[in-house]
């Protein structure tokens, strides 16, 4: 029994960093390439846009990332595939 629930457990950690991990990289706004936003493997984002420089962390739950940051402000916008779609309905993709 204890052989299983630590194959279990094995398996859940796998399974939640292997698909956290097919989101991480960098994608760019189609339209204004210099602005891009970085998600990294440990949580963590880095975005540029419009000149601005802004950092966090990021949670991703099925097709919904939430960025977050550290002065308690926070986005939910949707991820399908290669593709963020921001709430105006603009788009980065997936280098």
């Amino acid at each position: 029994m204890k052989r299983l629930r630590l194959a279990v457990s094995v398996l859940w950690l796998i399974l939640c960093f292997g698909c956290s991990a097919s989101h991480t990289g960098k994608y760019v706004d189609p339209r204004i390439p210099s602005n891009y936003l970085e998600l990294k493997s440990d949580g963590s984002f880095f975005a540029r846009e419009s000149g601005g420089e802004f950092y966090g962390t990021y949670e991703i739950k099925g097709g919904s990332i939430t960025l977050k940051l550290p002065m308690g402000l926070a986005v939910t916008e949707k991820i399908n595939g290669d593709t963020i779609i921001n709430n105006d309905g603009s788009t980065w993709v997936k280098q």
